[in-house]
């Protein structure tokens, strides 16, 4: 069972059975979930801060908020303290790198071809992982996690060789990107788990284990301005096209040294970097996008480009799109879906659109959608609404069994309403007993 946010539920839970004047700040003293950090809400990154701050900004602040009680200080002051920093790797399919070119390092949302989880499912888990809910914005999309791995040295902390089933090229990332980086000790998608900022993790730290490996994960925005340096395995030679990338390639091979969490060793340079011109900038507007998506042979940057196109529509399209598509939309939400759907996508988007009275009220209708991904996501383009018009609102969604979930993280700064606290406590005392029995038995 992975229930949406369910760590925050635990931390909650004495709140439920305490003083109503204790403050939500001393519930969740375990988290940072304040409402400094860049962000407005505990939990909700609200569809204003998804059209006000870039994805590397909205990025920065969630692995923030996660920091807890840990000094984590974004700033990297001097070469000795970026040493004690782990480094940050990815390893990927070479065969992808023209498509890196063009769009950046992506994550499977972006791709639409999640392999260990369905898309929707993922986006779940990632919600769960990170305490947070957000609209399923285009701009979200490019937010969440890229995957990779965290080399740390110092003995007896386990790990393993660096995983390649993911691909035959290692990155290497720039420490800067720490301060958008989390990290956890395994597969965080397969075992569901809190995340901690990768800033927070120095060799100075008290012994842990990885398991297999300690997975990092980059949010936001990321591209070749962020790589270090590239490895490539050795005994095999760089392509035309990596070394046309001006930056600095390293071979590697595998080891059974135990004073690093990634078992390599990596040799000299092979490449120096060298000043390479930027590509041009690819213009945005629909009637471009379009006309890449009708030239576009690749699949997977097909997907990219109908992603951009769908964030460049102006919002009476949006609704135009939403009102055809609800009216031919299945009568029963099919069960395991990989993908989002077309409706899901637009309506994602258009909860973190500016909130026009009609906005308001085609988000209002969709409330009881059957959809409960279309549903959650009307109540989170609500959250825009004057308090106490969203307090009616969510009343009524935290009793949506199918959305619960989802609706729950928003309800930790309602929790003064002494209804919404009474549902609040009511669902974190079924969920946390259903976890009782499931690890007891």
């Amino acid at each position: 069972m992975c229930k949406n946010l369910l760590i925050l539920f635990c931390l909650t839970w004495t709140g439920c059975q305490t003083s109503p004047h204790r403050t939500i700040a001393q519930i969740t003293a375990g988290m940072d979930l304040t409402e400094s950090r860049g962000l407005r809400h505990r939990v909700l990154v609200s569809p204003a801060e998804v059209r006000l701050q870039s994805s590397k900004q909205i990025a920065r602040s969630i692995v923030s908020r996660l920091k807890g009680n840990t000094q984590v200080n974004s700033n990297i002051e001097s070469e000795d303290e970026a040493a004690g920093l782990p480094e940050v790797i990815m390893m990927m399919n070479s065969a992808y790198l023209n498509s890196v070119i063009r769009f950046g390092f992506l994550n499977q949302h972006q791709t639409s071809n999640s392999i260990v989880l369905n898309q929707l499912h993922r986006i779940k888990v990632e919600q769960t992982n990170s305490l947070s809910v957000f609209p399923y914005a285009q701009k979200i999309l490019e937010v969440l996690p890229k995957y990779g791995i965290v080399n740390i040295k110092g003995r007896g902390r386990g790990g393993g060789v660096l995983p390649h089933p993911y691909g035959d090229l290692a990155v290497v990332f720039k420490k800067s990107i720490l301060a958008s980086t989390t990290f956890s000790y395994s597969d965080s998608l397969v075992a569901p788990q809190q995340l901690l900022p990768a800033r927070s993790l120095t060799k100075d730290l008290s012994p842990f284990k990885c398991i297999n490996y300690c997975e990092a994960q980059i949010w936001g925005r990321l591209d070749l301005t962020d790589v270090a340096y590239f490895m490539i395995a050795k005994g095999t030679e760089p392509s035309p096209e990596l070394k046309q990338l001006g930056l600095p390639i390293h071979i590697y091979w595998d080891s059974d040294r135990d004073d690093q969490t990634a078992r390599f060793e990596s040799q000299e340079l092979i490449l120096g970097s060298f000043l390479k011109a930027s590509l041009p900038a690819e213009s945005l507007t629909p009637e471009t996008l379009a006309n890449a998506i009708r030239l576009e042979k690749d699949a997977v940057s097909r997907t990219v480009l109908e992603g951009q196109y769908i964030a460049s529509q102006t919002t009476d399209t949006l609704l135009a799109w939403i009102a055809t598509d609800l009216k031919r939309q299945s009568k029963k939400v099919e069960e395991g879906q990989s993908v989002m759907t077309p409706l899901q996508r637009y309506v994602g988007e258009l909860s973190a659109r500016e909130k026009s009275d009609k906005v308001i009220a085609v988000l209002k209708g969709l409330l009881k959608n059957r959809d409960f991904y279309i549903a959650a996501q009307a109540v989170i383009g609500l959250s825009e609404l004057e308090n106490d018009e969203f307090k009616a609102i969510l009343k009524v969604a935290l009793k949506n069994p199918s959305i619960q979930e989802i609706v729950a993280g928003i309800a930790v700064d309602y929790l003064d309403d002494r209804e919404i606290k009474n549902i609040f406590c009511a669902i974190s005392a079924k969920w946390i007993a259903q976890l009782r029995s499931e690890v007891c038995h």
